[in-house]
């Protein structure tokens, strides 16, 4: 069985291609199907929307998915429900046959460069964390990965992930498997109450749809994670149900008829105008998106595709527009490549070897990043996605070869992430000592994930360090962010967790002998003020963090603790985080810093740089005797040379105290 187009051409896909044309959903063609252009716009438009947003603009850009995912439900719809009213049956085996061919050989190439990348180039404590990423990949299971790891999908700035962006292709291909079995149930039973397959399909999909959007309300009401809430698939069903209750409206009604068709083409505008409004101003990480916002979107997404297939118009026209049907025609590769390679290039902090040492920033590093995004994802296209979707190869060997490949790939990922070190200071758990010394000073850590990955030497092992460690590090802590938006070093919305929200009725029970204060992971994000959006060194922001830090230190110093600030040390060359001025950046941090020192008596600053980065001019250590002091670049190892960072600044704040370590032996 030949695939559903009657001309080649991608398929819709969310983030990750459908494996049908685009644009064929009704008409003269196998199984009744035509080519619509301005569909194959819309999906352009769609993945525009998301190559911009990774950029770091367009706020609400990821809701591109949101069309993909409703677009998807429709096309695959129309197409089974063209098939059954053709062939009185649907052949599933030919079904995802056709899945496989149009969907697999794409991510296997981007699966082998990965594992070439692994190889050559990825750190070793990036290792394990890539390989656990391609293979949830390779089995289609990456959201549930994701969030399973529990980590925010709106803060990924301190682990990006070249493969972050698979989670909506894991939820397609898990629609994929499972609708088409539900189609089959629900055309038995039209059959057996003699009714209308498309009115019984219109139906369950309608009230899918309703009954997935509201779980989400109620898991974000709930307190489930933003990410469970946005990357689950039983809460991101409702915009693939749409589509599928859309084409099933649209079967059963001749085009043109009706008051709804006549005013289908304002409508649309309407749609359009406002889901791009969304798609401008919505970020991920408001509340509103998880009561209503990703509801609205979907249903935004779904009356302009009815607008396009029911009443064309100026809307149809402006999508049909040729730059937008190419966009559409290369958006499957061009969606699985943009974001390794964004990823690869930030990691090289904007150089290139044909460049030498000249760093990319601005426009240049944008032109850069989109260049060469499209052209591997033409080359792909080419290449690798059209000549195997023509190919003759069908049934068991198809299924044969696809299981070896998969088998081969798998096998190249394990091999090429070997030699993965776990990564010192990076978890989310709270390190507590599990002994107390006796007569030891009470130190109390209190932060962000660099704190944390200098506490966590010292909890291991109080006694050795003659101290009563307390920890209250968190990844991603931000007293800047508190109450305002923020987004990280490569513009994605972050969620920073409310770490001091406890701290006023903490403090009163606690009893410590002095407090650090180590804000040292975040000099790079950027905060919402005034409604603009600014980083360290603006003016707004250097107030603005002044402010909250003054606030932090004073309600540590209702312990009566004296309080040491820490500073940031210097940017690492292995850093995970890649800005191009990120020195300036800390410097501005570290003053700002300084500043509240000066103003608040009773306070001491530790810098940092005396003994990471001792000389000012140049580079920071890197080692001591052979074991990296920052393994990526910006937490404190949990080896020799990160309990020896530990070791020093604890002596340094302990000295500013003027307090003495209990003795040990």
């Amino acid at each position: 069985m030949t695939d559903v187009a009657a001309r080649p051409a991608p398929d819709p896909g969310s983030s990750s291609g459908s494996g049908v044309d685009a644009a064929a959903f009704g008409g003269a063609g196998r199984f009744g199907f035509t080519h619509v252009p301005a569909l194959d716009g819309l999906r352009g438009a769609a993945v525009a929307a998301v190559l911009v947003y990774h950029l770091g603009h367009l706020t609400g850009g990821y809701l591109g998915v949101d069309l993909f995912f409703v677009l998807s439900g429709f096309l695959i719809t129309s197409l089974l429900l063209a098939e059954h009213a053709a062939e009185d049956e649907v052949a599933l085996a030919d079904f995802w046959s056709r899945r496989v061919r149009r969907l697999m050989p794409a991510l296997l190439v981007l699966l082998v460069g990965v594992a070439a990348y692994a190889q050559w180039f990825a750190r070793p404590v990036d290792l394990a964390a890539m390989r656990a990423d391609a293979l949830a990949t390779l089995a289609y299971v990456a959201n549930w990965h994701f969030i399973l790891q529990g980590t925010s999908y709106w803060d990924i700035s301190l682990a990006p992930s070249p493969l972050q962006h698979t989670w909506s292709l894991a939820i397609e291909e898990q629609f994929y498997v499972l609708w088409p079995l539900a189609f089959v149930w629900l055309a038995r039973r039209a059959r057996r109450r003699d009714a209308a397959v498309h009115r019984v399909v219109l139906a369950f999909a309608g009230w899918g749809a309703l009954a997935s959007a509201a779980w989400l309300v109620a898991l974000h009401l709930g307190g489930a994670s933003d990410t469970r809430v946005y990357q689950g698939t039983d809460t991101r069903a409702a915009a693939l149900l749409a589509g599928a209750a859309l084409a099933a409206w649209h079967r059963g009604r001749p085009v043109g008829e009706g008051r709804l068709d006549a005013n289908a083409r304002p409508v649309g505008v309407v749609a359009a105008v406002a889901l791009a409004a969304c798609w401008i101003w919505l970020p991920g990480t408001s509340p509103w998106l998880y009561r209503g916002g990703l509801a609205l979107a979907g249903v935004l997404a779904t009356a302009v595709i009815w607008a396009v297939v029911r009443g064309g118009g100026p809307l149809a026209s402006v999508l049909s527009i040729r730059p937008l049907r190419w966009l559409g025609l290369i958006s499957y590769g061009l969606y699985l490549w943009h974001w390794p390679i964004y990823q690869w290039i930030d990691a090289r902090n904007g150089r290139l070897p044909l460049l030498g040492d000249r760093i990319l920033t601005g426009i240049s590093l944008v032109a850069l990043k989109l260049a060469a995004s499209f052209a591997i994802s033409v080359l792909s296209y080419v290449i690798v996605e059209q000549p195997i979707r023509h190919s003759r190869l069908r049934g068991r060997p198809l299924l044969a070869s696809a299981a070896f490949a998969m088998a081969a790939v798998a096998a190249l990922i394990v091999a090429s992430t070997t030699g993965a070190v776990s990564v010192p200071g990076q978890s989310t758990d709270v390190v507590e000592p599990t002994v107390t010394v006796a007569g030891a000073p009470e130190v109390l850590y209190v932060g962000d994930s660099v704190a944390l990955s200098l506490v966590a030497p010292v909890a291991k092992d109080p006694a050795a360090f003659g101290v009563n460690p307390v920890n209250r590090g968190y990844p991603g802590c931000s007293p800047i962010a508190q109450g305002r938006p923020s987004r990280n070093f490569a513009g994605q919305p972050t969620e920073p967790p409310a770490c001091f929200r406890n701290l006023d009725t903490e403090l009163p029970t606690m009893h410590p002998d002095v407090i650090f204060l180590m804000l040292g992971s975040r000099p790079n994000d950027q905060v919402q003020i005034d409604g603009e959006w600014v980083g360290a060194c603006a003016p707004s922001w250097n107030q603005a963090f002044y402010d909250s830090v003054s606030s932090l230190v004073e309600r540590l110093q209702t312990s009566g603790a004296p309080v040491v600030v820490g500073t940031i040390a210097r940017t690492s060359a292995n850093n995970i985080i890649k800005v191009a001025d990120s020195d300036e950046k800390i410097a501005c941090s570290n003053a700002g810093l300084a500043k509240v020192v000066e103003d608040h008596p009773g306070t001491t600053l530790l810098d940092m740089n005396e003994f990471v980065c001792p000389d000012p001019g140049g580079p920071c250590r890197e080692e001591i005797d052979g074991d990296q002091i920052r393994p990526d670049g910006l937490h404190y190892g949990a080896g020799p040379a990160g309990v020896a960072v530990a070791t020093w600044t604890l002596e340094q704040v302990l000295d500013d105290a003027h307090l003495e370590a209990a003795p040990h032996g």
